[in-house]
């Protein structure tokens, strides 16, 4: 179960309740029914639709959006806690999560950096690189020998980093 799930169901009623009054009066549908509404009023108190139960300036109307304040208010500012509350429970969940991972990269780099020098110790047993002999040999022939040398190894790398990557594989696989 994730952190955000954990914290719906731990919620109380009112803190339920508190949630989605803010979410409905914080939405375009309640301005825009509450500007119908308030355009009706007016509209059917200066024509005299009926009666007259509220004559300009409106003192009723603003009366009711003084109550309406008043209620929201608190209410949205609660809703705007719970949400800061959340907010920090979701931050220590990427903390922890950051936290394991880093551990994670750490063990891997640990891995390849065996594997590394398994592989570099493969290629010098293969390739029984021992000190250099001083000859007479023309320095071209020399570099184009430690060149062959060189491709050689580069090719073994390339294929034992290959079989290594195949065996890590594997072993992941039978893992899970």
């Amino acid at each position: 179960m994730n952190w955000h799930q954990k914290y719906k169901d731990n919620r109380t009623f009112s803190e339920k309740l508190a949630d989605n009054v803010a979410s409905i009066m914080g939405s375009w549908r309640f301005i825009i029914i509450q500007t119908i509404i308030v355009f009706l009023w007016m509209v059917m108190n200066i024509l005299g639709i009926m009666y007259e139960w509220d004559k300009y300036p409106f003192i009723l109307l603003n009366l009711l959006f003084s109550t309406q304040a008043a209620y929201a208010a608190p209410i949205i500012m609660m809703s705007q806690n719970r949400q800061n509350a959340r907010d920090r429970v979701k931050a220590e969940a990427d903390y922890e999560t950051n936290k394991e991972s880093n551990f994670e990269i750490g063990e891997i780099l640990k891995r390849l950096e065996r594997i590394e020098t398994e592989k570099l110790d493969k290629i010098m047993n293969k390739l029984d690189i021992q000190e250099p002999e001083q000859t007479d040999e023309d320095p071209m022939e020399a570099f184009e020998a430690a060149s062959k040398i060189y491709f050689k190894s580069n090719e073994f790398m390339e294929r034992l980093a290959f079989e290594e990557g195949a065996k890590w594989q594997a072993k992941q696989f039978k893992k899970q």
